[in-house]
């Protein structure tokens, strides 16, 4: 699978930032988990407009299938933290 993300390096570590400059982007490839096992991808985005929070959760098995995926809207926005956690809370229930 060659699925990649941009993600902006910070001194606290690697944060995600869709406005940062191409300069401080390095590209991260996705990583297959070992045999017999998933991955689960977590993502959060936040909308002011809406005052939304989304959450997308992607399982992956260890050759890179795909094997389900889910959304979850929450009203109202949350910070990045929480979004992030509850993000984590969707995916193990």
């Amino acid at each position: 699978m060659t699925t990649a993300t941009l993600v902006r390096q910070s001194s606290s570590g690697t944060t995600r930032n869709s406005s940062a400059t191409m300069s401080d982007m390095v590209l991260v490839r996705w990583q297959r988990p070992q045999r017999g096992r998933l991955k689960c991808n977590v993502d959060a985005s936040f909308s002011d407009s809406l005052n939304i929070t989304g959450i997308g959760i992607c399982v992956h098995d260890d050759e890179g299938t795909f094997v389900l995926a889910k959304i979850v809207s929450i009203s109202p926005m949350c910070s990045i933290v929480v979004g992030e956690a509850l993000g984590l809370f969707h995916a193990l229930q």
